[in-house]
């Protein structure tokens, strides 16, 4: 039996599709492929399960460029596989071995950072497979992005990956961080910050600095950051139990307010649905601050676009949590569990409107 029933989980907005979703699916895989990260018949099955392609069309639906479609789904993939590496690998709780995996990733952003119009660089045969497929990312992102962009990408890039060897450290030492701390920890670890500058490329803009420097951007961004954070923790909160982490809302609040698996579920869905009720509510801020005369109404093109890709970013995460495989075929780690199959996992399907 399922040990909780999924909450609802509310969205205002439709579904889009990028009209080069057919490529997306074709081409991502042979990418991952080439790279070394998906080998064998039982690896690609798992992952044409997790329907990575179809989250990063569905995300990235305005874009126009094919090449740049195709570049941010092999992104999507990067950060998902990084995120199952670490989340459900030993890799993710030996502190001193992610350090030197840490390192090796630090040491290809920075000198891609340096570099970024060089071609595939001479040390890729030192590099692990994923370290090597984050060096051909970044040396096909960076020459993309404008001076702005590509400064907020790369410090976006190392907090993410510097915040997931902070919850290593919590994992080896068997520390569990209390709620709030946690909290302060899931903005940067889940990547979304990388997600948005990559929506900034696939849009074609840079965002204005007043903007960016506004409280209302701030308070946009962690409204989206905490509800998508929230609505992953509800999900995969039996996988994440069934390899013995703790960094999930829903496992704190069990702890720490003694209340049953589907209450802290049920309290963290209505913090979900608060922040997308708040995400909606900063939109129609922005919607009035682009208005003639208004704060950022000589800015108003580019941050229409931002502001649908931020909702596509929104609606696409939601359907991909509640129908991918990612969540529900996974190993049992716990010594002498059995293994755990999506049949034996609560159903995720949802119904969204789709549009063009």
């Amino acid at each position: 039996m399922p040990l909780i029933s999924i909450p609802e989980f509310s969205n205002p907005f439709p579904v889009r599709a990028s009209r080069h979703r057919e490529a997306i699916r074709a081409a991502n895989p042979q990418w991952l492929h080439r790279q070394g990260l998906v080998r064998g018949d039982a690896a690609l099955q798992r992952y044409t399960a997790m329907l990575i392609e179809d989250w990063a069309s569905e995300t990235f639906a305005a874009c126009e460029d094919r090449r740049t479609s195709l570049l941010l789904a092999n992104w999507w993939s990067f950060i998902g596989l990084y995120d199952d590496i670490m989340d459900d690998g030993p890799l993710g709780w030996d502190h001193p071995s992610h350090l030197a995996f840490h390192a090796e990733l630090t040491g290809v952003l920075n000198e891609r950072n340096h570099t970024p119009h060089h071609g595939p660089q001479d040390r890729t045969a030192s590099l692990s497979p994923l370290g090597a497929a984050f060096d051909d990312l970044l040396g096909r992102t960076l020459p993309l992005m404008l001076p702005a962009l590509r400064t907020r990408f790369v410090t976006a890039v190392g907090d993410y990956i510097t915040a997931s060897v902070r919850e290593t450290e919590h994992r080896s030492a068997n520390s569990v961080p209390d709620s709030e701390t946690y909290m302060a920890l899931r903005r940067t670890s889940g990547g979304i910050g990388v997600c948005f500058r990559l929506l900034e490329l696939s849009e074609g803009i840079a965002l204005p600095q007043p903007f960016l420097d506004s409280w209302l951007c701030h308070d946009l961004h962690t409204a989206l950051i905490d509800q998508m954070s929230l609505l992953n923790d509800v999900i995969s909160l039996e996988k994440e139990l069934a390899h013995g982490d703790t960094h999930n809302l829903v496992i704190l609040i069990h702890r720490e307010q003694g209340c049953s698996w589907q209450e802290a579920a049920d309290t963290v869905a209505r913090q979900a649905n608060a922040c997308t009720k708040d995400f909606q509510e900063y939109l129609l801020r922005l919607e009035a601050d682009l208005l003639p005369g208004r704060p950022h109404s000589c800015d108003r093109a580019a941050l229409v676009r931002y502001a649908r890709g931020l909702q596509n970013m929104h609606t696409a995460h939601l359907k991909y949590s509640l129908h991918s495989g990612r969540f529900t075929d996974y190993e049992d780690t716990r010594p002498g569990a059995p293994r755990t199959s999506a049949d034996s996992c609560s159903p995720r399907a949802i119904e969204l409107p789709e549009t063009d």
